[in-house]
């Protein structure tokens, strides 16, 4: 992780602190790197400003969670907008969501046997592991923020996600 510059360490200071100024000027800094990287995931500008903006204003919220011990400023805000397009409803849908006339019945009752068994398994995981993994994964929150939704560090968020996942792999193959 590179360090971050004593300008910008001041300026997050200063906009944890509430100073609204110092949170501007960060976000011109920052927008357009953000916005680029936005631009590769969604293909089109007008999407990519709209997911910035609202990953801008989700770090604006949660910006006294944020470590820089984890990562630097840049890489918070830009992983918070990666994960943006997860729920956004300016996701582009998968192509073949688009043939809604070529699902057989058949395939409906399927999805929903594969949806009623994937509820059924998460029932297994423990509530705090369920939890976390349903901010990152549904909700699309770093792991600053399910840390700040928790009560618990980022590394413990990180590691709850990550067990979670390795229980459900597990159980899912215990039920094969």
């Amino acid at each position: 992780m590179e360090e971050p510059d004593i300008e910008e360490t001041t300026l997050i200071e200063q906009a944890q602190a509430g100073d609204k100024d110092a949170f501007a000027t960060l976000y011109k800094r920052y927008w357009g790197r953000v916005t680029l990287l936005l631009l590769r995931e969604v293909k089109n500008k007008a999407v990519a400003e709209e997911l910035a903006q609202e990953a801008f204003l989700k770090a604006y919220k949660y910006i006294k969670s944020y470590n820089r011990e984890l990562s630097n400023f840049c890489t918070w805000v830009g992983t918070i907008a990666l994960n943006k397009p997860r729920t956004s409803p300016f996701s582009p849908l998968p192509e073949h969501f688009n043939d809604v006339d070529d699902i057989s019945p058949e395939r409906i009752v399927e999805a929903k046997q594969e949806l009623d068994k994937t509820e059924e398994l998460l029932t297994k995981l423990s509530r705090p592991r369920r939890r976390a993994l349903y901010l990152w994964a549904i909700e699309g929150l770093t792991y600053t923020e399910i840390g700040a939704i928790m009560g618990i560090t980022a590394a413990s968020a990180r590691s709850n996600v990550c067990r979670a996942r390795a229980d459900l792999r597990r159980i899912y193959d215990e039920c094969r």
